[in-house]
């Protein structure tokens, strides 16, 4: 695993081809000396780091977009600074032989030092594809004497056309001191460049990360001077938290946060998912729209038009009601500032299966191009589910000051109403916001002064009706709540007519179609007119 030193002039050269190409073939490595090659494929997880002009480790795959190695890499542990790393540092995934391209090459983004070990996750520019990362640690703990695997790009012990391969060796495990690692003797050596690289385990049958080496002697290593270091590793056994959380974190995203409205555009073709095929941007409104759902690793996709929610099934999707295990899609960075949605233990994510306007979509498999399953993610809005229980409804438009939705003779209007106003005027003003009639993620608005009554709409017009219990009632009655396209305040959309919103024009207040055939589904003013603010109720 030892590689052979580069004099300056080389490097510089190296690094100056790597710029134009992206590649790393003209950077030479030399790795485990008196280790066994790696057949090409293997170990696809390992990582080659250049870090400046001379300095090479090597690391492991924890994530699409973030590499585990030594802090000592990139300077004194314990003192490496978190964020951009002080030099250009250009990784290489899953390249058995460095000469020979393939895998994966991009640069690190970030550092993440750990407090108190001699470690560092590295997040790399773009994600690497199709290449499934290390398994992370199932639980802590190592046997005496049990056989552990390493990799590495580190030196040979002579010069050789395999010198810049991936190696491999086996060690015993020698001894164990709090959270060192010492291996034993294996018949090969760990070299400079091998350092960073993983330790692998066996648990349960499975191959799994249990260390990262962390020094070495050095010795027949071609090109390095011998030193009195033992070959240790720094356990990560106990770390799988830690290194989930950085994950996590760096994946943060404000457009999937917990109801959260986004719109999914793919970046091959430009088209916007609209149910389960591909469609123009624009013209499906909410079937175009999507509720994020819950806050942990996956999350789920609800459609606001069919409510229903995105489910992968088989090799398609498909849209099933919503339930407690809705959390069906890991949303993970893609290229280019794009998402990934993939579904547990699938590398493909959702894509689109050819170019073609209206494609149904799939899950990627092999025969489709990795770009086929990036999206653009946007933020339209976010649904709200945390409205009081009792309030009244003011108009937002700037010239409608104290202006609010009110019942008068079983229809709904907007009517000035002041501190002044008759205390029946201020009842007929008040709603309960209860759980929707038909859907508890929405709301239904109950007279504060007639129980049982509700706000429905019925051949367009807002009415308040006693509830008579039939489906069609209940789904009249129910308003989902959004924030407001006007940008402040809240929409209250149609439950049976998502594209339909609560809207006050000339003093009435209906159930309108942005640009509909209707004289009150007129656009001008629709945003303003549709926007509502939750007061505080004007009669407690």
């Amino acid at each position: 695993m030892a590689r052979a030193k580069l004099s300056k002039t080389a490097v510089a050269g190296a690094l100056a081809a790597s710029v134009v190409t992206g590649l790393l073939g003209a950077l030479p490595a030399h790795a485990i000396s008196g280790g066994t090659p790696v057949p090409n494929g293997g170990y696809s997880y390992s990582a080659y780091l250049r870090v400046g002009a001379e300095k090479a480790c090597s690391g492991v795959l924890v994530d699409e977009q973030w590499v585990l190695t030594v802090a000592s890499c990139f300077g004194t542990p314990g003192q490496v600074r978190p964020g951009a790393p002080a030099e250009r540092t250009v990784v290489s995934v899953g390249r058995t032989k460095l000469s020979h391209g393939g895998g994966a090459v991009s640069e690190a983004s970030q550092l993440v030092p750990h407090a108190d070990r001699n470690l560092v996750l590295v997040k790399l520019t773009e994600p690497v594809p199709d290449t499934w990362p290390a398994r992370l640690p199932t639980a802590s703990g190592f046997a005496t004497g049990e056989q552990l695997t390493v990799t590495g790009y580190g030196a040979l012990a002579a010069a050789s056309e395999e010198e810049d391969r991936l190696h491999s060796a086996t060690f015993p495990l020698g001894g164990q001191a709090g959270a060192t690692l010492t291996l034993g003797s294996g018949g090969a050596e760990i070299c400079g460049g091998d350092l960073g690289g993983p330790v692998i385990r066996q648990r349960d049958g499975n191959p799994e990360l249990g260390a990262i080496l962390a020094t070495a002697p050095r010795r027949n290593c071609l090109g390095e001077t011998e030193t009195s270091d033992a070959t240790t590793a720094v356990r990560v056994d106990d770390l799988t938290d830690w290194i989930k959380q950085q994950v996590l974190a760096g994946r943060a995203n404000p457009a999937l946060t917990d109801g959260t409205i986004v719109e999914l555009k793919n970046q091959i073709t430009g088209y916007c998912l609209r149910g389960a095929v591909t469609a123009v941007c624009g013209g499906g409104r909410s079937e175009e729209e999507f509720e994020v759902v819950g806050s942990g690793e996956y999350r789920g996709l609800r459609n606001l038009y069919t409510q229903k929610c995105l489910v992968p099934v088989g090799s398609g999707v498909e849209y099933m009601t919503c339930g407690s295990g809705e959390q069906h899609w890991l949303i993970t960075p893609g290229k280019n500032g794009t998402v990934q949605l993939r579904r547990s233990g699938n590398l493909g994510g959702l894509a689109v299966p050819n170019l073609e306007l209206g494609a149904r979509v799939v899950q990627r498999d092999g025969m489709h191009p990795y770009d086929y399953q990036l999206w653009q993610l946007t933020a339209k809005g976010k649904v709200r589910h945390d409205l009081p229980q009792r309030a009244s409804l003011r108009a937002t438009n700037a010239g409608l000051p104290d202006h609010y939705l009110r019942h008068a003779r079983g229809e709904g209007w907007l009517s000035l109403i002041t501190a002044s106003s008759p205390a029946l005027d201020k009842a007929d003003a008040t709603f309960d916001l209860v759980p929707g009639l038909a859907d508890s993620r929405c709301y239904s608005l109950q007279s504060r002064d007639i129980r049982g009554a509700y706000l429905r709409h019925a051949n367009g017009r807002l009415r308040l009706d006693d509830n008579n219990g039939s489906p069609l009632y209940a789904n009249d009655a129910t308003w989902c709540a959004r924030d407001s396209a006007a940008g402040n305040g809240v929409s209250f959309a149609s439950f049976n007519f998502p594209d339909n919103y609560l809207r006050h024009i000339n003093g009435e207040v209906w159930n309108a179609y942005k640009g509909g055939s209707q004289w009150y589904e007129t656009p001008n003013s629709f945003e303003a007119d549709t926007s509502w603010a939750v007061a505080p109720p004007l009669k407690p």
